[in-house]
């Protein structure tokens, strides 16, 4: 028989399901009209930034802020489906943080994300071009990885992806391609890093830094293939660290039992997880950003195809050394 806090969490849980799937859940903020931005090339200087602040959403009303409009629909709302699922876990488990785990995580030099701008002049009108890349610190002392001045090596390691699209008045708008975006998880202790499709920035930028929000679709069959079973991990760590030799009365990892823990085993497992009706609605590809071909085209083919998400970030300046 379900408890009530089980019975309102379950509740809540249905309410951002349905959210995900379409319903509105604060009025939309506004954002730049969504079009993929230009395919240019564009000539002149690079400058290195490194994000040293990501914007985790911890409230439905965040993650509308954070997002972007994604695929280009008739609603015209920001897309930040997986957002919303981190801000109910959040919600849920009261002692977790996952935009305060993300940010430790850059702090201490285990996240570091490079941004490349090519551009003419930063403070003009023109074409943009951006890499988004993993940085790895070459001095090893991350009390000064934000200090401006910097110097990072590109993590051969992990995928880098470009972004095209123009400079004006400050603002930067490039968007038409995929990235690779490093992520904490409840219960992880390394960061997890997802590919997103059909990939937005829109920010603000000056020599000084950068701030704004980044935003994409994870494929769907990354979220079956890598994303459920990182989160399945993550969530069965929290389950061993509250449940070793009995539960703690009303633990994370107790209510994480109760809800997903089907055969009673102490554990869960990808089935109980992935299969779960309500966590099935709140994983389901809710943005369509590849045509029938699997080319990228936000709503190419009506059929959505990848799961959501956004961020808000800040960037400061750095020297950045290729090593690719």
């Amino acid at each position: 028989m379900n408890t009530p806090k089980r019975t309102l969490l379950w509740l809540s849980m249905g309410a951002v399901a349905a959210a995900v799937a379409g319903c509105a859940v604060e009025d939309p903020v506004a954002e730049p009209p969504c079009a993929a931005a230009p395919e240019v090339a564009a000539d002149g200087p690079l400058y290195g930034f490194v994000v040293d602040r990501v914007d985790v959403a911890g409230t439905a009303m965040e993650a509308e802020r954070l997002g972007l409009d994604l695929d280009c629909d008739a609603d015209g709302r920001p897309d930040n489906a997986l957002g919303r699922l981190l801000a109910l876990i959040d919600d849920m488990a009261g002692d977790l943080d996952v935009g305060a785990e993300t940010n430790a995580m850059i702090e201490s030099g285990a996240m570091l994300h490079l941004i490349e701008v090519r551009a003419p002049d930063l403070d003009g009108a023109g074409p943009a071009a951006v890499l988004f890349e993993h940085g790895v610190d070459l001095d090893g002392d991350p009390s000064d990885n934000f200090s401006g001045v910097e110097v990072f090596e590109v993590d051969p390691a992990r995928p880098a992806g470009s972004l095209a699209g123009h400079l004006a008045g400050g603002g930067l708008s490039v968007a038409s391609g995929t990235i690779y975006v490093a992520v904490a998880f409840p219960g992880r202790d390394e960061p997890f890093v997802l590919p997103l499709i059909g990939a937005r920035i829109e920010a603000t930028i000056t020599r000084g830094g950068i701030e704004g929000r980044l935003a994409g679709g994870v494929p769907a069959e990354v979220v079956d293939e890598q994303l459920v079973p990182a989160f399945r991990e993550g969530l069965n760590r929290i389950v061993a660290r509250d449940c070793a030799g009995g539960c703690a009365p009303d633990s994370f990892g107790a209510l994480l039992l109760e809800m997903f823990d089907a055969d009673r085993d102490g554990t869960i497992g990808y089935a109980e997880l992935r299969d779960d009706p309500v966590t099935e609605a709140l994983l389901a590809p809710d943005v369509d950003l590849r045509d029938a071909d699997g080319n990228l085209a936000p709503g190419g083919d009506g059929v959505a195809d990848a799961l959501s998400v956004g961020f808000g970030f800040t960037a400061v300046p750095a020297f950045v050394r290729s090593a690719r």
